[in-house]
């Protein structure tokens, strides 16, 4: 397969996963492919699991997609070598819930308290294997609440960690997205 043609797969896997207005779809597709290439590089595969089809939900879409390429690259760096990485997008009571597993070590119970502070990271060590500046969480935490949500995680040591994030539904024909929501400086 040439690159031009797993590109255009992978454009309409993108375009399957996620109903984004066309004019917003080049950043938000290359933010996807670079966390799609790195979770590659690293022999993870993910998988999308839908159970509530065509929710909406009021967001700076630039800013979910970084949540999300955040939650994405953090499970496929803890996730074990040809690991797989699963999203799915669930309705909770009025929110949608968007939840990121992975099959990993888990976090640290000395970890999980402060796991969504600046700079915080479970091996902090000047020979850690894991790379990032142990921002990212927090920056995702202060974006979701920001949009109304919350976000959390559970972990099991040895079988894996879920993150997700809640958001506020859409009511059915309200209009939402990028247009209405006030754009988000950029982190």
């Amino acid at each position: 397969m040439t690159i031009e043609q797993r590109v255009q797969n992978l454009r309409e896997e993108f375009d399957r996963s996620f109903s984004i207005p066309r004019e917003e779809r080049r950043e938000s597709f290359e933010d996807f492919i670079a966390v799609r290439v790195a979770g590659e590089r690293l022999g993870i595969a993910f998988a999308l699991e839908s159970h509530a089809p065509a929710v909406r939900v009021n967001a700076d879409l630039d800013r979910l997609i970084q949540v999300l390429s955040n939650l994405l690259s953090n499970a496929a760096k803890y996730s074990p070598p040809q690991g797989v990485v699963t999203v799915s997008v669930a309705r909770r009571g009025g929110m949608v819930r968007v939840s990121v597993t992975d099959l990993g070590a888990g976090i640290p119970e000395e970890f999980q308290k402060r796991i969504f502070q600046k700079f915080s990271q479970a091996d902090s060590s000047d020979t850690r294997q894991k790379g990032g500046s142990g921002l990212g969480l927090n920056i995702s935490k202060a974006i979701v609440e920001k949009h109304g949500g919350t976000i959390g995680f559970v972990t099991q040591k040895g079988i894996g960690t879920t993150f997700y994030f809640e958001l506020p539904e859409l009511p059915p024909g309200r209009s939402g997205g990028s247009g209405s929501f006030p754009r988000m400086p950029s982190t």
